[in-house]
């Protein structure tokens, strides 16, 4: 009768484990949102009780919440692609096509100087009006908030200058999405402020990355590693609740199997979908009327420079 009781709960334990492994698959992999209200109410879904102060919301920049100005999608001349992500990846891939008409950079590395350029001279607006007041309520539960963008350290400056033109309304007063931002994030372990001094690198032969003003820069490397990096970094102990949000999905399973395996953390991670439809506009088809706007729009902005700049900082030849 012992060994048979031994047994039966023996089973149980597996059956137990593999009830918990189930339900941490499930935590957010495959799931997709189209809208911040519909990311609020899965994160009301797995937080009962509704108090988000073990909770962090982590939040991509380009493309998730902000984006490039786009007033009219059927209307080329009111929809601007340069600068922003899917445009972006578009010129990456001609390169290494010396016959496109379109190409605009002929390495990696002009190209990235050419898209710091046009984010520093670009205002962004939010890609979803319900952004403030949903990240608002989030914060008013308790929430911390954290950016985690893939631009690097040297788009800090352009990163906060858009962040400041926003506005965000929290407890009846009227502040810029830059300060709310930072007043709501991890604070340094050494300093107790939302950021951290000079840059570090949480890869031995990996890029250099930075925290600023709540705001996490890793030019373009793993997010579930560089998340990693700094919720060991800063005052996150009381954080078991992780609520990850982007537009591109390799980002959501990194984050997601760079956390699944850590029993300290509920980690949700979820693929944001309101703009793919924007962004596979200018992506998918060839030679369309919007890859021939984006180019105009280029064209008339590097002959202004040429003009008006004896030796510009970027080559625009």
């Amino acid at each position: 009768m012992r060994n048979v009781n031994i047994k039966l709960l023996i089973a149980f334990l597996l059956f137990s484990l593999s009830a918990k492994s189930f339900a941490n698959m499930k935590t957010g992999i495959d799931a997709t949102v189209n809208s911040f209200k519909e990311f609020k109410e899965n994160i009301n879904k797995e937080i009962k009780n509704k108090d988000l102060s073990h909770s962090l919301i982590v939040m991509d920049d380009d493309d998730t919440l902000t984006m490039m100005k786009c007033t009219d999608q059927k209307n080329p001349k009111k929809c601007q692609y340069i600068g922003g992500p899917a445009w972006y990846s578009w010129q990456s891939s001609l390169i290494e096509k010396p016959d496109s008409i379109y190409k605009i950079a002929n390495s990696k590395k002009q190209l990235e100087n050419i898209s710091s350029l046009l984010l520093s001279i670009n205002n962004m607006p939010y890609t979803d009006k319900n952004i403030p007041n949903i990240l608002s309520e989030l914060v008013s539960k308790g929430a911390k908030l954290l950016v985690l963008t893939a631009r690097g350290s040297s788009d800090s400056s352009a990163t906060e200058n858009q962040f400041s033109k926003l506005n965000i309304i929290f407890k009846n007063k009227n502040e810029s999405f830059l300060k709310f931002i930072q007043s709501h994030s991890l604070t340094g372990k050494k300093n107790n402020i939302s950021s951290l001094a000079g840059s570090f690198s949480p890869l031995k032969k990996g890029i250099p990355v930075s925290y600023q003003k709540g705001i996490m820069y890793v030019s373009g490397q793993n997010k579930g590693t560089m998340l990693e990096a700094l919720l060991a970094r800063t005052n996150s102990e009381k954080i078991n609740n992780i609520f990850f949000i982007d537009d591109t999905q390799h980002n959501v399973k990194d984050v997601y199997h760079s956390f699944k395996n850590i029993s300290k953390y509920n980690t949700y991670a979820y693929y944001y979908t309101k703009l793919a439809s924007h962004k596979s506009a200018l992506t998918e088809p060839k030679n369309n009327i919007y890859q021939a706007e984006a180019m105009y729009r280029w064209l008339t902005l590097k002959n202004a420079l040429s003009t008006a700049l004896l030796d510009p900082t970027i080559s625009i030849k």
